[in-house]
């Protein structure tokens, strides 16, 4: 019978493997093949022989637990303990920090704002016409689809998070400004007394010149901008797109993307049908109270 190890490829019938090599019956011949070790080491109660160290020591607290599992939620530790089994009784503190304080530092907590500062904040985009304030991002590219493009430009209203996608076949500015066009068509359209009046992007070449100058803007999206009074384009620092945040509806709609493409075990020339998908769900998902 063949016996193929993981890792290992099947030596053919007839054929010895020693040292990663194939060798044939009468080139082992001569070889002594040591017979196969034993080991008569009593284990001990932990599961460990004695005097020997073990890669994955005992988990003795829920510290213990945390670190091995990069589990650090008070919550998901006591379910995590709840399933495990040969592990003792653990006591999960709420009120302990199991992340080591990586927690609050992945908080990206800010100086507290004044409440006056927050109140002014809010009436201003309470006031904001429906529609206004808008998110943008581009996919990776990804294989040719059927119409052609290889990009898909995300964008996500401010408020609600309702999303809209728009492709092409580069990431070149006239495309951002074909894709702005498209979006103020559909605002016009479809949102009552709607116009798009602030458009939030990353540091991309096709938003913004990637040198010095008074004006930051790339040429195509100045002129887009002095096409269309009162349209205002705000960029975030460069190399800081985390903080731009339609980062957020792009995970979203990208995950129902490739969750419909492993159902349907499809994929490449139906790439722009999957993002449309993905926008679908992430739309009708999203609550009605916003």
């Amino acid at each position: 019978m063949d016996i193929a190890f993981p890792g290992f490829p099947l030596a053919p019938r007839g054929f010895s493997r020693l040292g990663g090599v194939f060798h044939t019956p009468s080139e082992t011949a001569d070889v002594d093949i040591a017979p196969p070790h034993t080991d008569t080491t009593v284990v001990g109660a932990s599961g460990i022989p004695p005097g020997r160290s073990s890669a994955f020591p005992g988990i003795k607290s829920a510290s213990d637990l945390a670190q091995r599992f990069n589990i650090f939620d008070h919550h998901a530790l006591r379910e995590a303990h709840k399933h495990l089994r040969g592990v003792d009784p653990l006591r999960v503190v709420t009120s302990r920090d199991y992340s080591g304080g990586m927690g609050q530092l992945a908080l990206h907590r800010a100086a507290p704002v004044h409440p006056a500062l927050n109140q002014i904040s809010r009436s201003i985009r309470e006031s904001a016409p429906p529609g206004s304030t808008w998110l943008t991002d581009i996919s990776h590219p990804h294989e040719l689809d059927f119409d052609g493009n290889i990009y898909g430009r995300l964008f996500a209203e401010e408020t609600t998070a309702y999303a809209r996608e728009y492709f092409s076949s580069d990431k070149s500015c006239a495309s951002l400004v074909l894709h702005l066009t498209q979006l103020q068509s559909w605002i016009l359209k479809h949102v009552p007394g709607g116009k798009l009046v602030l458009l939030r992007c990353d540091f991309g070449s096709e938003y913004a010149k990637q040198g010095h100058g008074d004006d930051i803007l790339t040429r195509a999206l100045s002129a887009f901008c002095d096409a269309n009074p009162g349209l205002r384009v705000y960029p975030v620092a460069p190399r800081a797109q985390m903080h731009n945040a339609v980062e957020l509806v792009v995970q979203k709609v990208m995950g129902h993307a490739f969750m419909n493409a492993i159902r349907a075990c499809v994929g490449g020339p139906i790439c722009g049908f999957l993002h449309r998908g993905g926008c679908f769900q992430h739309n009708h998902r999203i609550s009605h109270s916003q």
